[in-house]
């Protein structure tokens, strides 16, 4: 019952994902296209899609991007879709050293698809869900007025980073939207959880090669949402 964010394993090459701190912090434009199938050993269990892009004006010393992000859930039971805008603005405060800050304004929309829900007074011992003849067994849970729902969601974030290092710390969903669709039960309303994310990397630049300039970049982000954890490594 108590989803969370996607966040992907590659949380690195998706930086708009985890903070909007992150928009505009590349020299050239920058364009993403991201794809995940977790647990693909369960049917259709929940796949992801997402777009970005993001780019730097120097002129405004700010940064621009947009996201479109799409989570289906249940073979397409559940579906999200999230469209976003994001600015960031960058201050020098020592040689080479910047600190950023960023604010991401999201419409979120949920959908629900009622008619492929099986409910528990649906299931016969014999025969499941259905009637010998296939039918479906009727259910007297009472289908929701509205099966859609939207919502205007804020995220911001900060950043401090030089040519070789970077720390962060994000707020998403600092509205906690609701996102219920059954509209009967005010103790059902608890809203989207905040999600907090950490993050951080270093650059270790190696000796020129035959290949070109070498380095290892280690990645750390933890991230916390409705009383889950996450730490990944990469």
């Amino acid at each position: 019952i108590w989803g969370q964010d996607p966040v992907y394993s590659q949380y690195y090459a998706a930086p708009l994902q985890t903070n909007p701190a992150f928009a505009g912090n590349t020299k050239l434009p920058r364009i993403g296209i991201h794809y995940r199938n977790q647990w693909p050993g369960l049917p259709n269990a929940y796949a992801t899609y997402m777009v970005s892009y993001d780019q730097f004006v120097p002129a405004l010393n700010s940064g621009f991007g947009i996201t479109a992000m799409g989570d289906v859930a249940g073979d397409g039971i559940y579906k999200t879709v999230a469209l976003g805008g994001l600015y960031s603005y960058r201050v020098e405060f020592a040689d080479d050293f910047y600190a950023k800050l960023g604010i991401e304004g999201t419409y979120l929309q949920r959908s629900l698809d009622w008619n492929r829900l099986v409910f528990y007074d649906q299931l016969n011992p014999v025969t499941g869900p259905n009637d010998p003849a296939g039918n479906p067994n009727p259910s007297g849970e009472v289908q929701p007025e509205d099966l859609v729902r939207g919502n205007v969601d804020f995220s911001a974030g900060i950043l401090v980073y030089n040519p070789n290092f970077y720390a962060g710390f994000s707020m998403n969903h600092l509205t906690t939207p609701d996102e219920g669709f059954l509209g009967i039960n005010d103790n059902l309303y608890l809203g989207l959880p905040m999600r907090l994310s950490f993050m951080g990397g270093y650059q270790f630049n190696m000796d020129n090669n035959s290949f070109g300039e070498s380095f290892l970049s280690p990645n750390i982000l933890y991230t916390r949402q409705g009383g889950f954890a996450q730490l990944n490594a990469g």
